[in-house]
């Protein structure tokens, strides 16, 4: 599951890269920042609702399979989508005044998380959960991997 984090985290890069070549094409300093701020916001989405699942599963005590992964992703719906909006509306005014003197150097920054959150977003609610379906190991399935220790040899 890591590793599936690390490439969701990887294309929401890819997205506010993406998303500052398609606007004005600009990469600065300030836009680094921004993909800075977009890697923490995806890395923190996916590590909640993997925990999610696994909180669903361990302690609630429900089976793995298809039922589990979709009454976590709705659970974790809302603060998703409301994190991702609140974000987003708070950066919308420095994406539409970016030409304003003063807001050249952030505007680029903000473009990057808006575009990267929007892709981080989407794949979170829909990539990830697949994602988990298929590579997600149960607790039972963990538990039943461990080493049984054999004879101590002694000297």
């Amino acid at each position: 599951m890591a590793f599936a984090t690390f490439l969701l985290v990887l294309a929401a890069l890819a997205g506010g890269v993406l998303t500052a070549l398609l606007t004005n094409g600009t990469l600065s300093v300030a836009s680094l920042f921004g993909l800075l701020a977009v890697l923490g916001i995806a890395t923190r989405n996916a590590i909640a609702l993997i925990n999610h699942y696994q909180h669903l599963e361990g302690v609630n005590g429900e089976s793995f399979g298809s039922e589990l992964v979709l009454r976590g992703s709705l659970n974790r719906v809302a603060p998703t989508v409301m994190s991702t909006l609140t974000t987003a509306l708070a950066l919308l005014p420095l994406v539409f005044l970016g030409n304003t003197p003063g807001l050249e150097i952030v505007a680029p920054m903000a473009i990057i998380i808006v575009g990267g959150l929007i892709i981080s977003t989407l794949l979170n609610l829909f990539a990830l959960p697949a994602l988990y379906l298929r590579y997600g190991a149960s607790r039972e399935a963990d538990l039943g991997l461990q080493l049984v220790p054999g004879p101590v040899a002694t000297d």
